[in-house]
């Protein structure tokens, strides 16, 4: 049977990419209901890109947002378009749109023997359905993090990949960090000082560069490419990239997820050029992880906190924001200290300092995933 999905377009893009990935096998067209204020900001563009729906499929009305009768009529017509012609069924998705519109929506197709008409309750993972109390259910399809930023016109420039192709070193590195002394810490300012030239030169051509490096690297058992130069990428690793790799393979392994939906290193364009170290889905909804290995105090207040909490806010509702660093943050007794818990709650950000990722991170993730 050839079926076409009808939806309302809104500022919320996933609730429609869910919907069509759902049921992707039953449907073969399209009805977009939108609006002008929608496709001025190409809502409807950037969930058929994100789908890759083929021409032909689909088609776009603009209705009056606030008048019932007017979506009506512009329905009446719209489900005659030629796309749209060998229509057997509908699947109806009334989640979206403001209130009028789901209404026209639902007395629409209310009386008609051959549609779905379904609604997702805001801040689940489910969809029911508005006539059958028998269709209550978990979405099955999971969204990749591409498809959840491509459906709000977000621009993907590089996805990184670890430097090691398993956990392994990584945890090693981990417990030797731990334990530095202010000798290694040293040398490791060394590198963070001079990162950004290094990386322009493509890496460190001469260990003599930094003293005590060669004897650093021997202590950490750490596998670099040529016995006497470290590449950008080593060099990365060892400034910080290490954590983010850390705590990439420990969400991946805990919350098992596969390929596509955790991602490493994304680098996308919003108003400009924006890294995001750990970006991950679960329940289809988005989870950005900013990673530091260590955060000077006025940093943390004035940079740190705002800047995820402020970047979240352009991926949509079911988007989260979390700050994982190595630095203490705590009061002294486990808990956060009062002015960086009221910073991160004005943010809606979540933190785990160093006191819980040695110590709780399982509770942490258990509490927040589990």
């Amino acid at each position: 049977m050839n079926k076409t999905y009808v939806t309302l377009v809104s500022e919320q893009a996933v609730p429609n990419v869910q919907y069509i990935k759902e049921f992707a096998k039953e449907i073969t067209t399209f009805l977009f209901v939108s609006t002008g204020k929608m496709e001025e900001k190409n809502k409807t563009k950037n969930i058929i890109e994100a789908c890759q729906l083929q021409e032909n499929t689909y088609h776009v009305i603009r209705v009056d947002e606030e008048s019932l009768t007017s979506i009506l009529s512009d329905l009446k017509i719209a489900i005659k378009h030629p796309v749209l012609e060998n229509t057997e069924g509908y699947i109806v998705n009334c989640t979206l749109g403001t209130k009028v519109m789901s209404i026209a929506l639902y007395e629409f197709f209310k009386n008609n023997p051959h549609a779905l008409l379904l609604y997702s309750p805001i801040n689940t993972n489910r969809y029911r359905s508005i006539l059958n109390n028998d269709i209550n259910q978990l979405f099955s399809s999971t969204l990749s993090v591409e498809e959840y930023i491509k459906s709000y016109g977000i621009k993907i420039n590089s996805i990184g990949t670890p430097l090691f192709n398993s956990s392994t070193y990584t945890e090693i590195f981990f417990e030797k960090y731990m334990n530095f002394s202010g000798k290694q810490f040293t040398i490791l300012s060394h590198l963070q000082l001079d990162s950004e030239q290094l990386y322009r030169k493509k890496g460190i051509k001469d260990f003599n560069l930094i003293d005590g490096l060669s004897n650093f690297l021997n202590e950490i058992d750490f596998t670099h490419k040529s016995k006497l130069a470290l590449t950008s990428s080593e060099v990365k690793y060892l400034t910080g990239g290490w954590f983010e790799e850390w705590v990439f393979y420990r969400i991946k392994s805990k919350l098992n997820k596969k390929d596509g939906e955790i991602v490493l290193g994304l680098n996308t364009l919003i108003d400009a050029s924006n890294d995001l170290d750990v970006v991950f889905m679960h329940n289809n909804a988005i989870h950005i992880i900013e990673c530091k290995t260590a955060i000077p105090e006025r940093s943390l207040q004035e940079s740190t906190i705002y800047k995820s909490g402020a970047l979240v806010e352009k991926f949509g509702r079911n988007a989260f924001s979390y700050l994982f660093t190595l630095s203490d943050l705590s009061d002294g007794s486990g808990m956060l200290r009062p002015g960086v818990k009221d910073r991160a709650q004005q943010q809606k950000i979540l933190i785990a300092d160093r006191n819980i990722i040695n110590n709780k991170l399982e509770e942490f993730l258990n509490k927040h995933f589990i």
